[in-house]
């Protein structure tokens, strides 16, 4: 039996891709091996690779650390959500796809001695053989024994999975310019409600949000946290409120589909997103974060 069912999906309501994260979570969490183990082992295996394609096209793939694969996912999505505008032509992936290869080749990689040599040193310069600790916008949740490094439990980063306790500790001391605190509710621990007095979530409020949706609430979308919109579930002009249980988030498109189709969520909770139902009946039960 499932250790928590009542967070738990059955597996026949889930979407491939779902039921391929969750399978993933419950892997890392039961290996014999420790992920601290394995990843040591997947950092020594890092690289980049080069696949020539038709039409005079071409794939580079890099195998990479999760905590630095995500941050430059999320640092090129940023930028290239920046180059939008009503005379911009290119498609959100075009722009990520140039915005890449303009950072690489556009941007000289020195060493320390060229520095050393020259004077100038450039914002990529780092010790060989080490990358710097990734500083663009990622959310992890750590179990607080294994941030004081008591346990090896996994965390979780948002948009990703379960990752070694030890990259989450980097990324805490190493990476991370600001902890956002959440009030709680000292009863369940949930984050505070502030239902009428405001139409805007604080910071903190959004946070909590994005670590108990996890990702877009739609059925069988896996879109990143940090790519998402907040909606009122309850629309604010019709007497919503802005709190916990009467907040989701959507990415673009699922958000726009809510607000022009009859697809319908269901009531969350302060610890649960919210389930939906289909212009057909058909209900979705919610999707806990792995």
């Amino acid at each position: 039996d499932a250790p928590n069912p009542a967070r738990g999906c059955p597996a026949a309501e889930l979407v491939p891709a779902r039921l391929r994260a969750k399978v993933r979570g419950w892997r890392e969490r039961r290996h014999p091996d420790s992920i601290e183990k394995r990843h040591r082992k997947g950092v020594a295996d890092r690289r980049v690779e080069f696949t020539p394609d038709r039409d005079g096209m071409a794939w580079i793939a890099a195998y990479l650390p999760a905590d630095t694969a995500l941050a430059i996912w999320n640092r090129t999505t940023a930028i290239a959500r920046g180059l939008q505008g009503p005379d911009e032509p290119r498609t959100l992936p075009q722009r990520k796809a140039d915005v890449l290869a303009n950072q690489l080749l556009t941007h000289r990689i020195s060493t320390p001695e060229e520095d050393a040599r020259t004077g100038i040193a450039t914002a990529f310069t780092t010790e060989p053989g080490k990358v710097p600790t990734p500083r663009t916008e990622v959310l992890v949740t750590v179990p607080v024994f294994a941030l004081l490094g008591l346990t090896d439990e996994p965390a979780v980063l948002d948009g990703y999975g379960p990752i070694p306790a030890s990259m989450a500790r980097k990324l805490l001391a190493g990476g991370a310019e600001s902890f956002h605190r959440v009030l709680v509710d000292p009863r369940d621990g949930t984050p505070l409600e502030i239902w009428r007095t405001s139409y805007r979530l604080t910071k903190a409020m959004k946070n909590a949000l994005q670590l108990r949706d996890g990702r877009c609430t739609f059925p069988g979308c896996n879109n990143n946290s940090l790519d998402n919109e907040t909606d009122h579930l309850k629309a604010w002009q019709y007497g919503g409120t802005t709190g916990m249980s009467n907040l989701a988030q959507l990415c673009p498109k699922h958000h726009h589909l809510k607000h022009n189709s009859r697809w319908t969520p269901t009531p969350a909770t302060k610890n649960e997103p919210p389930g939906w139902t289909s212009p057909t009946g058909r209900h979705y039960q919610a999707e806990p974060p792995d």
